[in-house]
Order: structure tokens, then sequence, then C-alpha cells
């Protein structure tokens, strides 16, 4: 036989077998947090993690993250929750709040005013 067929071939000797932590398949997955994380993490044709249903609060966790009281009302509330947390219009958020749109964007305008004017003395 041949000296040739007897030697390794380069790559092969080039090759280091892969550590075992490598193939282990660990239950510590991250959950998302989020819709939007949940769908980004899950594979095409893949189903859905499920989302935990208790977030906090939406507000006390601005309040957390700005470093400021916001101390906004019910009704300021419910207007920024319709505009930026479920996307409507101001068309629609006063349809489905039931006040004119003329209420709602002052009341948008107000609230976000305040907002930042906390932001900017306190932060």
């Amino acid at each position: 036989m041949a000296d040739w067929a007897e030697k390794p071939e380069p790559r092969k000797t080039k090759e280091i077998p892969a550590p075992d932590w490598v193939f282990n398949n660990t239950g510590d997955v991250h959950q998302p947090e989020t819709e939007l994380e949940a769908l980004m993490v899950t594979a095409p044709g893949g189903t859905t993690p499920q989302v935990p249903a208790d977030r906090g609060d939406t507000y006390k966790n601005l309040d957390k993250i700005l470093g400021v009281n916001l101390d906004l009302s019910q009704v300021e509330m419910d207007v920024l929750d319709a505009l930026f947390v479920a996307g409507h219009s101001i068309r629609e958020a006063a349809e489905v709040l039931g006040i004119p749109q003329t209420t709602v964007w002052r009341i948008k305008e107000s609230a976000l005013s305040m907002i930042r004017g906390k932001v900017d003395t306190d932060g």
C-alpha cells in the first residue's frame, strides 16, 4: 500500500473534540417576559412559550426606572394606556374611553409634559 493512504487527512489532525457542556441540554432556558420576546425566541413553526400574566403595574415600574414619583391620575393612566400600550390613535382612544378627542389629546399632552418636567428636575 502507498504511504499517502496511511497518512491522516490534514484537517482531521486539527480537529478537537467538543467539550461535554456543548452537548448538554439544560433546563435553564430563559423565560420570555413579554409577548414580543416570546415571539422572537420561537423557532419557525414552533409554539410560542407562555408569558407570565403578572408583570406588575406599568406606572410603578416606570417610577422605578425613572426614579421619580409620577403621581398620575386614573384618567391620565387610562389615556396613556390607550395611546401607548394599546396603540390606539387619538380617535380610537376617544371612542374606547368615551371622551372627546380634544380631551384625549389635552390629557396626553398634559401628562407627558408633567412626566418630562419631573424627569428633568428630579433626574
